[in-house]
């Protein structure tokens, strides 16, 4: 495995391709950490409705969420093998 954060994060989300002529870019779009943190994120906020959480506390929840979505996937890769 690389130790460029994607790889650590799960990969890319949405990675894309251009192709210009004979050259190829290639951007990684978000990790998947990001999008699950996002996700979690866009759940609590539209499930709260009496109070929100200060945007600080609500982004260490949702990529605590995420780290363990990542965890269990990861976990259930290994049980694969």
């Amino acid at each position: 495995m690389s130790d460029h954060p994607f790889d650590r994060w799960g990969g890319p989300a949405f990675p894309t391709q251009l192709k210009q002529g004979a050259e190829i870019t290639t951007w990684r779009g978000l990790s998947i950490r990001d999008w699950f943190a996002g996700q979690v994120a866009q759940g609590e906020c539209a499930a709260s409705t009496a109070s929100r959480p200060k945007p600080e506390e609500l982004a260490q929840y949702a990529y605590e969420v995420a780290d363990a979505m990542l965890a269990k996937r990861k976990e259930d890769d290994d049980d694969a093998d």
